[in-house]
């Protein structure tokens, strides 16, 4: 059964940009996009969004496997608190050979040292999608299909 979100009052994005990591064993940069709400609870709603296309527009790591990382990087970047952030994972549609897979948005929960505020052991829990549709318009992404801002693009 898929997981529902916890009710978020007034979110407003503070973040929205695409973010670039690189894992320390590999030479290849990869990319997300990265944004950020701040609801009036004082939480935070993180939302990684894997680039699109055939093949993904992504060198590197994946957003799924670099997970712990770019969360505990996340964290330490913006000075989120642990307790009150909503972390999710989203990957848009893409044609895949002969089919189109389904967009996908997750919800991870991570597992944080509290000295070392590291992530570790993430889990993933399927979002309901129509969850997502009672979101406002500024946190679900416009008609569910995010904008990945290429580098071209910002130039």
């Amino acid at each position: 059964m898929p997981t529902q979100l916890p009710q978020l009052t007034n979110p407003i994005k503070i973040i929205d940009q695409i973010y670039h990591y690189q894992p320390h064993w590999s030479g290849i940069q990869a990319r997300c996009q990265l944004q950020i709400w701040r609801t009036d609870q004082g939480n935070h709603v993180v939302m990684f969004t894997a680039p699109s296309g055939h093949p993904p527009d992504n060198p590197g790591m994946s957003v799924t496997n670099f997970s712990e990382n770019l969360a505990t990087l996340i964290r330490r970047a913006y000075g989120l608190d642990v307790d009150n952030t909503i972390w999710i994972e989203y990957y848009p549609s893409i044609q895949l050979r002969q089919r189109i897979s389904a967009k996908e948005y997750d919800l991870i929960t991570y597992r944080w040292d509290l000295h070392t505020l590291t992530a570790h052991n993430p889990n993933w829990q399927r979002l309901d999608p129509a969850a997502l549709h009672a979101l406002p318009d500024q946190l679900a992404p416009a008609g569910s299909t995010a904008h990945v801002i290429r580098p071209t693009d910002a130039e």
